[in-house]
């Protein structure tokens, strides 16, 4: 059985092909926002093994929100936050990820970082370990985008 997976991503489209490639995968438990508050709400009420983040949401930036979910689970544990993974969907130019702010948020958070346009078989291929992976299993998945942000 699959750890569920929360789906953040402002575009429809986007969302739904996602979603497509999430069942052929044998992920049913998707859940969907639409913006960073929604996500907040979202997470603070459910456990995820996995989140599909976009980079850029209409009420904030998604690295921002990373950032906001690794300080509050500092401060309710005061230890090394435990986030769930993050593949990281963006159109964002690599020079606007260059920062390292992705790297600091919590080391092994960020499994990848996927260009839009989605190619489809990378993002099958990088989905496929946490079909088969439960909540507690610690999942691997090596980067299939080489880390030039």
């Amino acid at each position: 059985m699959s750890c569920p997976v929360l789906l953040i991503e402002k575009e429809a489209e986007t969302r739904w092909l996602i979603r497509a490639v999430l069942a052929l995968r044998g992920i049913h438990e998707v859940d969907e926002a639409r913006d960073a508050a929604e996500a907040l709400h979202k997470i603070a009420s459910k456990r995820y093994g996995l989140v599909l983040l976009d980079a850029t949401l209409p009420d904030g930036s998604g690295i921002d929100l990373l950032y906001s979910l690794a300080a509050l689970a500092r401060g309710l544990t005061g230890a090394t936050p435990l986030l769930p993974d993050v593949i990281v969907l963006t159109a964002l130019p690599a020079e606007e990820l260059a920062s390292g702010r992705l790297v600091t948020i919590a080391p092994g958070t960020i499994k990848a970082v996927v260009r839009k346009p989605i190619e489809v078989c990378k993002l099958s291929n990088m989905i496929a370990p946490y079909a088969s992976a439960g909540c507690d299993d610690r999942v691997s998945v090596r980067r299939f985008i080489a880390p030039d942000w």
